[in-house]
């Protein structure tokens, strides 16, 4: 944004959110996939400030209630690539830390469908350990996968905010310089703070409550396992399926009749 009669500075940040939660619809600790400009893991720094507005989530995932901190990663795109794919299910298996490669102690990791879900190495890896990744079918996010449900509302109110907080900075700058935004207002922008008399509300407690995930997960069809996000004739198109043995396979679809 541009103020008359200033010099203007081009910045520009980058950061993923990952969002999750268990069986129960208890969130996980969001994941902040950064951008850096460190050619090795050893240079890769988070300035303390980024921390401020970030809280640890307390949850109870089966082995007592406790506080668990948010996670992080950072690569050149600032992107989330199988490299830093592993090192976010090596995150989630330290939460579950019963998790083995032996019955009653594996857990079943729900992602999306990007580029890395696929690798074979880091599948045997995974599944080694007791985690079996069970990947979405590709190009279906807004239609079949639940938390794209809560992180649409998320994203709409962190427009909100972040156009709110922008125009807070421009009051408050300095006449020589200009506003700046980075990482250090990520914390701000989805989990609460204040700037002033500029209150941003704590977008992670409304929209991935457990009450809002279950909401969501039901409007999908995936419990009760109704597979209603399937029924929308606008935004699915359907096929018959055949078997092998020549009848109609009602099972992979439930209007293909």
């Amino acid at each position: 944004m541009s103020r008359t009669g200033n010099a203007q500075s081009k910045t520009s940040g980058q950061c993923i959110l990952i969002f999750g939660s268990n069986a129960l619809g208890q969130p996980l600790p969001p994941h902040f996939q950064l951008k850096t400009n460190a050619k090795t893991q050893e240079r890769i720094k988070i300035r303390l400030d980024v921390l401020e507005h970030i809280p640890k989530i307390c949850s109870d995932y089966g082995n007592g209630r406790k506080e668990y901190s948010c996670t992080f990663g950072a690569n050149e795109k600032g992107g989330m690539n199988t490299p830093e794919f592993k090192k976010y299910v090596e995150n989630i298996r330290n939460i579950f830390p019963d998790c083995a490669g032996i019955s009653g102690q594996r857990i079943m990791l729900k992602v999306d469908s990007r580029p890395g879900r696929s690798n074979k190495e880091l599948l045997a890896w995974c599944r080694a350990r007791g985690i079996i990744v069970y990947p979405g079918v590709p190009n279906t996010t807004a239609v079949s996968q639940e938390m794209d449900q809560s992180s649409g509302g998320l994203k709409t109110g962190f427009y909100v905010s972040l156009a709110s907080l922008v125009e807070s900075h421009l009051k408050t700058a300095s006449a020589s310089g200009q506003p700046q935004m980075g990482a250090a207002d990520y914390g701000m922008l989805i989990f609460h703070g204040k700037e002033g008399t500029l209150e941003l509300p704590n977008l992670f407690e409304q929209y991935f409550s457990i009450r809002k995930l279950k909401h969501f997960w039901e409007t999908v069809g995936a419990v009760p396992l109704t597979q209603k996000c399937l029924l929308n004739p606008q935004k699915v198109r359907h096929e018959i399926a055949m078997n092998n043995d020549g009848a109609i396979g009602l099972s992979a679809d439930p209007q293909a009749t």
